[in-house]
């Protein structure tokens, strides 16, 4: 049930008509307990109502009906707003804001009418009107940009109804789950080695520890670990064959945009070893078959061609698979969650037994724009956003600092 600081006020439409007022006699304002006006939810409600800010049909004006809907569904907001106004307001509220305050009170409120839980559809449109009054506050120079969650595969242009029910990254967030423990990855590896080969294992060791895509790990060249390499240390390397289309290694009009990504201490090494060992066994038996390959890194095992991205694909599916790893994308989503997780739990945030909410949102959020997307190649934030959210998921938003490293992993992970 909302919190009755705000009420929609309908005006007499025959008395307004008479009055002069023809093009806005079926436009309701929200008003306080004291009836005075909320003029920037009201002139939104204008421009909304006149078709002045609908970019899909300039200039069509919307039905009494619906304009009334989408004054309740803003006098929520604004009443959420007023009962939280020592902690939001609405010229600085940020989508995590409006996400997990004011969607999560909507969520366990209870409706007046029917005396059960709002519905996700309701919730959705209520989030989404909050948030078009947010985005056009901004578009007025009243208040800074709102990052909100585009729908992915949409034109700039398209509407803002983004969210919630399209998208939904909560529920995607808990599709991810708890992360599998060490030891439950290290048996599941084990097992793809002895029934698929050594450089199948080691190509899905890649995916979980780099988060690059198969079709990325089947083009790698070999000359990323050179012989000089120092297997002592991390190393950084420019990948630029197999991004998003068949981009295969050699065909130059069919390089992938470049990108720079990190291969920790303990693959490098494990690379440097198969390619001045196992591999060279595996060149040999290629040349036998004719099918050698000088270029890439990983050949297999029985007849010494190349690893193709469905061959890496097959023989990760090939044996039972932890939870959080069905699939190599989940291997992908596995590395964001497990790098997000180590950062969030390291050294600099354990000496300090409290912490402002907001210091780990923004630690969080940056880790993730600054080192996860890039590895991952995503273009945007958009695609990255879902590990925010898998974050917030398996912790207690009000309890944050102190239970949420229980909560984070359903198993320890040493």
């Amino acid at each position: 049930m909302d919190i009755l600081t705000m009420y929609v006020f309908k005006p007499n439409s025959q008395r307004m008509k008479n009055a002069g007022y023809t093009s806005i006699f079926h436009i309701p304002i929200i008003v306080d307990t004291n009836y005075a006006t909320i003029p920037e939810a009201n002139w939104f409600l204008r421009e909304r109502a006149l078709g002045e800010i609908n970019k899909k049909a300039p200039g069509r004006v919307l039905a009494e009906r619906t304009i009334v809907e989408y004054a309740y569904d803003l006098k929520s907001f604004f009443s959420w707003l007023d009962g939280n106004k020592q902690k939001y307001q609405w010229q600085t509220i940020d989508y995590y804001g409006v996400i997990h305050g004011f969607q999560n009170f909507q969520m366990s409120s209870i409706s007046a009418c029917t005396g059960r839980a709002l519905s996700r559809s309701f919730v959705s449109r209520r989030v989404e009107m909050a948030l078009d009054f947010l985005n056009w506050a901004h578009d007025q120079g009243l208040r800074s940009s709102v990052n909100v969650l585009k729908k992915l595969g949409t034109e700039e242009n398209e509407s803002r109804r983004t969210h919630i029910n399209k998208v939904d990254p909560q529920r995607k967030a808990k599709e991810l789950g708890p992360l599998p423990s060490a030891a439950n990855v290290q048996d599941w590896l084990q097992m793809v080695e002895e029934k698929c080969g050594r450089s199948k294992a080691l190509a899905c060791y890649t995916v979980i520890r780099t988060g690059l895509r198969v079709s990325e790990i089947a083009n790698l060249p070999t000359h990323i670990i050179s012989d000089e390499c120092d297997t002592d240390k991390g190393l950084r390397v420019t990948i630029k064959y197999g991004a998003k289309g068949k981009k295969a290694i050699g065909d130059e009009a069919m390089e992938g945009k470049p990108r720079e990504v990190y291969f920790p201490q303990d693959l490098v090494k494990k690379l440097y070893s198969y390619k001045n060992g196992w591999r060279i066994r595996n060149l040999a038996v290629g040349k036998k078959y004719n099918k050698e390959d000088k270029d890439r890194m990983f050949l297999g095992d029985d007849f010494g061609q190349p690893l193709s991205p469905q061959t890496i694909r097959e023989a990760w599916k090939s044996c039972d698979r932890p939870s959080g790893l069905r699939s190599p994308h989940k291997g992908r989503d596995y590395w964001a969650c497990r790098m997000l997780y180590d950062h969030m739990t390291s050294e600099q945030f354990k000496v300090h037994e409290k912490l402002p909410y907001g210091t780990l949102v923004d630690a969080a959020f940056n880790f993730i724009n600054l080192r996860i997307r890039p590895q991952l190649g995503h273009s945007t934030i958009d695609t990255t956003f879902v590990y925010l959210e898998w974050l917030f998921h398996h912790t207690s938003l009000n309890e944050m600092n102190e239970d949420w490293r229980e909560f984070l992993l359903g198993a320890e992970y040493s």
